[in-house]
């Protein structure tokens, strides 16, 4: 079996486990998920550990990619830049802050991400 065709069980894991409470059972959950076990020869957990790893990874591209979008707009490299921008009178608040709050959440949820990351980091 491919990585890639692996990689796809594990995204679908996590997904499932994400409509846990709304979509599947936990026990429909716990079959699918021996089934993937059985069908890549993992073991359950590592399957689990990848695929809340590459959920993370689908997340962190998102944020990094909003992020970029907010610093192109306004020509910096972070919110702590943008700040700087509203300090020397280069930036108008009126327009900006919704904007400069975003992105500051935005940095604060990608250095959760990373972290989590760095936790679970799995081979």
């Amino acid at each position: 079996m491919t990585s890639n065709w692996k990689q796809t069980y594990y995204i679908i894991i996590v997904y499932l486990y994400s409509l846990g409470r709304d979509g599947f059972s936990m026990v429909e959950v716990s079959v699918f998920l021996e089934r993937v076990s059985k069908a890549t020869g993992e073991v359950k957990e590592k399957i689990m550990a990848k695929g809340i790893a590459e959920y993370l990874k689908s997340n962190l591209r998102e944020v990094n990619a909003k992020i970029i979008e907010l610093c192109n707009k306004y020509g910096v490299t972070s919110a702590e830049e943008m700040e700087e921008k509203y300090k020397r009178g280069e930036l108008e608040e009126e327009d900006t802050w919704r904007d400069f709050f975003r992105l500051s959440q935005l940095e604060e949820r990608k250095e959760i991400l990373e972290k989590l990351l760095e936790e679970i980091s799995v081979e």
